[in-house]
C-alpha cells in the first residue's frame, strides 16, 4: 500500500490546542520547563491538580502556574487564568496534559501544575527566579502589573 502524500501520520499531527491557551510555551522554554517542573516535584515545591492549584492560588499563594493546552472542554481550567492575572501569577500553557504529567514525575496526566516560590536561601531559587522572568515577559497579560 502505498501512503497518500496529503494525509499525516498520527506521530505528525499536531496535539489538539485549546483556542484559549495563550501563552504557549515553544520548544525551547517547554524544555526548561519539564526540567524545572520535575526538580520541584523532587522537592517537594509542587502542587498539581485543579483542586490542590486553585486552593493555593486563592490564599495568595506565589508560584508559576502551568496548564496543559490540550484541555477538553477548557471550562475546568478557563477560571485559572484570571485568577492568575488577579494575584500577579505568570502563567504559561504547554503541549498535552501528557507531557505536563510526565515533566512532574507522575505516571497520569495532569491539567495544572503549580511550581511554589521556594525559600530565599533554596538550592532551587535561581532557577525559579530564572524561569520566573522569562514566562512573566513572554506573558501579554501581565505586563502592565
Amino acid at each position: 500500500m502505498v501512503d497518500e502524500p496529503h494525509k499525516k501520520k498520527k506521530s505528525e499531527e499536531q496535539p489538539f490546542r485549546s483556542p484559549i491557551a495563550d501563552p504557549f510555551a515553544e520548544s525551547s522554554l517547554s524544555k526548561k520547563i519539564v526540567k524545572v517542573t520535575s526538580k520541584f516535584s523532587e522537592g517537594g515545591l509542587a502542587k498539581r491538580g485543579v483542586k490542590e492549584v486553585v486552593k493555593a492560588l486563592k490564599k495568595k499563594k506565589r508560584g508559576i502556574v502551568i496548564l496543559a493546552g490540550d484541555i477538553t472542554p477548557i471550562e475546568l481550567v478557563a477560571h485559572i487564568p484570571v485568577i492568575c492575572e488577579n494575584n500577579g501569577n505568570p502563567y504559561i500553557y504547554v503541549k498535552t496534559k501528557d507531557y505536563l504529567g510526565t515533566a512532574s514525575l507522575s505516571k497520569r496526566p495532569t491539567t495544572v501544575f503549580m511550581l511554589s516560590r521556594p525559600p530565599k536561601a533554596h538550592d532551587l531559587k535561581d532557577a525559579y527566579d530564572e524561569l520566573y522572568e522569562e514566562i512573566s515577559n513572554i506573558n501579554p497579560y501581565l505586563q502592565d502589573k
